[in-house]
């Protein structure tokens, strides 16, 4: 008893030493398809960037990326604006560390969190395009296979009003690249931007009057990812009821 307690401890002191709680990466996608995102809200918060390495600071980046849509979605503007704040302040200071093409991409979805939290959609939507612009031009030189470059200038196209350059079509060829990289490159099959970027597809489709192809690719999808609430419970039905 005395040495399980032991290892209690200095397991205790080790997790509290790195400054975060330990998720994996498939855990907080299984999070993601089931909507709970209280894992997430826990990761996030008691993870310190200070004591971060440089590994775990590229996760929180990516798991920012992914929140502060969901805060806006369940509409937390509070927190949306804490963690906007924070993850803009957190991209520059990791600049240095980053792929710039990454950079540009992560830059793009923050000029688009601003239109969130109130900011000027005609100001930052603007920015928002030519941030994703400049990173898809640089990943075409470098031709480096960097999904979230395809997946942030192709978020840009789908959510954009049109006076700032919206068109689904095009969303729907950058979410392509995207989820094809992505199913090349097993890292990503058990990660939360797999599955979003294949709902994104899905809802391109549907939202450029294909919907016999959106229902099939929500087919799809739940045999990769069988748990996804939203598709199997909400989108799914609602596509076959249209």
């Amino acid at each position: 008893m005395h040495t399980v307690r032991v290892i209690i401890i200095s397991t205790f002191l080790f997790v509290t030493s790195m400054g975060y709680a330990q998720y994996s990466d498939k855990q907080l996608y299984e999070a993601y398809l089931t909507e709970d995102m209280s894992l997430w809200a826990d990761y996030l918060h008691t993870t310190s960037w200070q004591k971060a390495n440089k590994q775990e600071k590229a996760r929180v980046l990516n798991y920012m990326y992914g929140y502060i849509p969901y805060l806006n979605s369940v509409n937390q503007k509070d927190s949306c604006l804490v963690y906007y704040e924070r993850f803009m302040r957190y991209l520059d200071e990791y600049k240095p560390n980053m792929n710039e093409a990454e950079y540009y991409a992560y830059l793009s979805g923050g000029y688009a969190y601003a239109c969130m939290v109130g900011k000027s959609h005609m100001i930052y939507g603007v920015k928002s395009l030519n941030a994703a612009e400049k990173a898809i031009n640089l990943i075409t030189k470098s031709k480096e296979p960097l999904p979230l470059v395809y997946y942030a200038r192709a978020n840009v196209y789908f959510y954009s009003p049109k006076f700032v350059g919206g068109d689904k079509e095009k969303a729907l060829h950058y979410f392509s690249q995207a989820a094809q990289l992505m199913a090349n490159d097993t890292t990503f099959h058990h990660h939360w931007i797999y599955p979003a970027t294949q709902l994104n597809i899905a809802q391109c489709y549907d939202k450029t009057g294909h919907t016999d192809q959106a229902i099939n690719l929500c087919e799809h999808i739940l045999l990769l990812h069988p748990t996804f609430r939203y598709v199997k419970y909400d989108y799914l039905p609602q596509l076959r009821n249209n």
